[in-house]
């Protein structure tokens, strides 16, 4: 690589980094956690501390339909950053209070349950797909 070219890719890299430093300054204070919106999508990035009881920091994710997986980072500083590099960047904290009252929201976590129940062997996909019929019939 030329040296002019790896002056330009530098500068580049600067300019990145400072651009996401800025859009993480307009979150404010993330020091206890707080959720994240992807712009004006209908899909959260709750970022707070493990579950497990350690000193890391999780990213659950979740949308109309429940929860959708986590990432889990050394630090926040981390979970944030990688938030925020997703597109997960309007601070939006009372996101998982409306949506967690949504009867889509409860099937979502119930489908994720027999997934598990799948997975694991405790049931087979037959019985989950009849358990996810009945949910529906009961809930309609």
């Amino acid at each position: 690589m030329k040296r002019n070219d790896l002056e330009a890719f530098e500068r580049y890299m600067a300019t990145k980094r400072a651009e996401m430093d800025r859009r993480i300054q307009t979150l404010g204070d993330m020091s206890g956690g707080g959720i994240l919106r992807y712009g004006d999508d209908q899909r959260w990035a709750f970022i707070l501390l493990d579950v497990t009881g350690s000193e890391r920091w999780r990213i659950q994710y979740f949308d109309l339909k429940g929860f959708s997986g986590h990432s889990v980072f050394d630090k926040q500083t981390d979970a944030i950053r990688s938030a925020v590099s997703s597109g997960f960047d309007v601070r939006d904290d009372g996101a998982l209070d409306r949506v967690q009252t949504l009867p889509s929201f409860w099937r979502g976590i119930y489908a994720a349950d027999l997934i598990r129940q799948i997975n694991g062997g405790a049931i087979t996909f037959k019985q989950g797909n009849e358990m996810l019929e009945e949910y529906d019939a009961s809930h309609a």
